[in-house]
């Protein structure tokens, strides 16, 4: 007995034989035949979602859809974060109304693999200082390392309109356009190239390396109560093409 895995498109993409006991090691050898990790996978058995945990019947073939869910590239990671006592989640969202320290660094679920990833840090409320970003390797989240000594590249601004632009190399910090409540960060990310860029309002700012070796996470770093941002991952066809285009001449 096998297990046919198609696409929505009705395409066949992976079969697993002989069938795994659960969800989670038929996520696992799917992962093998098609790269998709097992946290971007949604299993569907008719129309129903598989459990991660649950166990298969191998007494039979069985065909399921395979659904690819990039929400854990942009959904704040709240149950992994050290500091998680004074995050408020809701997807995207992130505040912090009953911070109790000076700063918390807050990471996504899930890191960034390869290709090309289009993201959108909205800039909702802003206490003091907020940091947009990407940082290598989720054990910088929670209130232990201070955002200075992150390793990442990152759009550092505060309510005083002051912007720098901070990479991990050599601490390279160079001076920014300002930021404002409402404002939009646009950022383009090509984990395979480590490249970097920018852009605020749909303007491009500046385009930078991405730390190495990884794995890579989309952050933002808050230090009020007052703070709310959202990420946001559009399809990359709504990216800024200047965005884009600086990104591959990096410049």
């Amino acid at each position: 007995m096998a297990v046919t895995v198609q696409n929505l498109a009705g395409l066949t993409v992976a079969v697993c034989a002989p069938i795994p006991a659960s969800v989670q090691t038929l996520k696992e050898k799917i992962e093998q035949q098609t790269g998709v990790p097992p946290a971007l996978q949604v299993m569907l058995l008719g129309e129903r979602a598989l459990r991660h945990d649950e166990k298969l019947d191998s007494s039979q073939h069985l065909e399921v859809v395979l659904c690819v869910d990039e929400s854990p590239l942009w959904n704040w990671d709240f149950d992994g974060n050290p500091a998680r006592q004074h995050l408020v989640c809701d997807a995207g969202h992130l505040r912090v109304p009953c911070l109790r320290t000076d700063f918390v660094n807050v990471v996504t679920q899930e890191p960034l693999r390869d290709g090309l990833h289009f993201f959108e840090f909205v800039v909702h409320h802003i206490g003091d200082e907020l940091w947009f970003g990407v940082v290598n390797g989720k054990e910088q989240a929670g209130s232990s390392v201070y955002p200075v000594d992150l390793k990442c590249s990152c759009y550092c601004f505060d309510c005083r309109g002051q912007a720098e632009i901070w990479t991990f190399d050599a601490r390279t910090v160079r001076t920014a356009r300002s930021i404002e409540t409402g404002d939009v960060i646009g950022m383009a990310v090509d984990v395979d190239a480590y490249k970097i860029s920018f852009a605020v309002n749909g303007e491009p700012e500046f385009v930078t390396d991405v730390p190495r070796p990884g794995p890579i996470y989309c952050m933002t770093s808050v230090d009020t109560a007052e703070d709310h941002v959202e990420l946001r991952k559009p399809p990359l066809s709504e990216a800024p093409p200047q965005l884009i285009n600086g990104l591959r001449s990096g410049a």
